[in-house]
């Protein structure tokens, strides 16, 4: 049994990165300014939750990341909810309390939270992006949301920099998980932005749960099924247009559907389970010709003649049908699926699929009438990861 004990211990250096975050404070007296013991403290359509201690401090662990409901109540005293109350990954949010004592029956008190304008448990530069602000920046990918932080710059071929650090001095993990690619430590999937809950970004002095990172860390965290059945589809399309035509070759040719993207997000509880089994699926579709053409005058296989006796003598087969060929076109396609089981109150086990499928080709102005010699690429990534937690009792020790 002590052998267990101790490879028990030692096993969580796998864990990346933290994934949930805490709420902690004080319930107190409002006219008294007393501790209140044995208060009940609840975050809404969850079933988290604790109570005070004789001293009026509680604490709630293992919180996923987002914005919740406070529900506060007790014997003798009014009810209160407090809303907005933000969550995010590796840091404790507080909330003091103050409570009336009900001397008749009144209705329950409403209060929003404020976030504190400095995070006091913050001992490194940090920037976290919660879903509701993705949603509301004009972006399209994760890659893009990272290139609108203080501190990281954007290279040439679209590489990303952390406080001049080199891109593959970066270490990437989703869900606590890493996913960096061994070779040169980049993504070795894509996720789209409809399934984040929340993204952090870590530039320099970050802790020691961190590894393999010289200039930054960027942990995603995706979301999870709630109690009620959510969904969302959208399709949207266009294309590229300039009249820089000199340059842009068939950039005149107008396609409406020549660039469309389609995500779709579905959520909620499997039937029968009283909220015990939730799911929650997401996939994000891309299709895009491009804005560089080339024209197919030649194919792979057409052969070059030169005249031993003449080298000014040469001849190139043309067995092309000039069709006008995309040179930088893409397609991608990504999903994640996560399915969440609460057995208990205590208990929490999260089962999460990254799945990703890319295909690109690069302009090379060496092939524009040979287009089709152009090289492919083929990008495909997939991951799956189990995370149990169990929140530990005080009778555990």
């Amino acid at each position: 049994m002590k052998k267990l004990f101790l490879f028990l211990l030692i096993t969580p250096y796998l864990v990346f990165a933290g994934i949930t975050g805490k709420i902690s404070g004080r319930v107190i007296d409002a006219k008294t300014r007393e501790p209140i013991p044995s208060v009940n403290i609840v975050i809404e359509g969850t079933s988290l939750g604790t109570a005070t201690h004789i001293d009026g401090f509680y604490v709630i662990n293992n919180v996923p990341p987002g914005i919740y409901t406070l529900v506060v109540s007790a014997i003798g005293y009014e009810k209160k909810i407090i809303k907005n109350v933000k969550v995010s990954a590796d840091f404790t949010t507080k909330v003091n309390i103050e409570l009336s004592e009900e001397a008749v029956e009144l209705q329950t008190i409403v209060v929003e939270a404020q976030s504190p304008l400095i995070r006091e448990d913050l001992t490194s530069t940090q920037a976290t992006i919660d879903a509701g602000q993705i949603e509301a920046l004009p972006v399209e990918s994760i890659h893009q949301i990272l290139s609108l932080q203080a501190g990281i710059t954007q290279g040439v071929g679209g590489e990303l920099h952390i406080r001049g650090g080199r891109t593959n001095e970066i270490a990437y993990a989703v869900n606590g998980v890493t996913i960096s690619n061994p070779f040169d430590n980049s993504p070795m999937v894509e996720i789209a932005t409809n399934a984040v809950q929340e993204i952090s970004v870590v530039s320099g002095t970050f802790n020691a749960e961190y590894g393999n990172a010289l200039s930054g860390v960027v942990n995603t965290i995706t979301k999870e099924g709630t109690n009620e059945y959510r969904g969302h589809i959208s399709f949207y399309t266009g294309d590229f247009l300039s009249t820089r035509k000199n340059i842009f070759f068939n950039v005149d040719d107008i396609n409406p559907m020549s660039n469309n993207v389609t995500e779709l997000t579905f959520s909620g509880p499997i039937p029968f389970l009283n909220n015990k089994l939730n799911f929650f699926l997401s996939a994000r579709n891309e299709d895009n010709k491009g804005w560089l053409f080339g024209v197919r005058e030649h194919n792979p296989w057409d052969s070059v003649y030169i005249n031993p006796s003449n080298p000014n003598d040469i001849r190139i087969a043309k067995s092309g049908d000039d069709a006008i060929v995309p040179m930088n076109p893409s397609r991608k396609f990504s999903g994640t699926f996560k399915l969440t089981i609460k057995p208990t109150s205590t208990i929490k086990i999260n089962y999460d699929l990254l799945y990703s499928n890319n295909y690109f080709k690069s302009y090379t102005h060496d092939f524009k009438y040979n287009p089709d010699a152009d090289y492919n690429y083929y990008e495909k990534g997939y991951i799956n990861s189990l995370d149990f937690r169990h929140a530990l009792s005080s009778r555990t020790f």
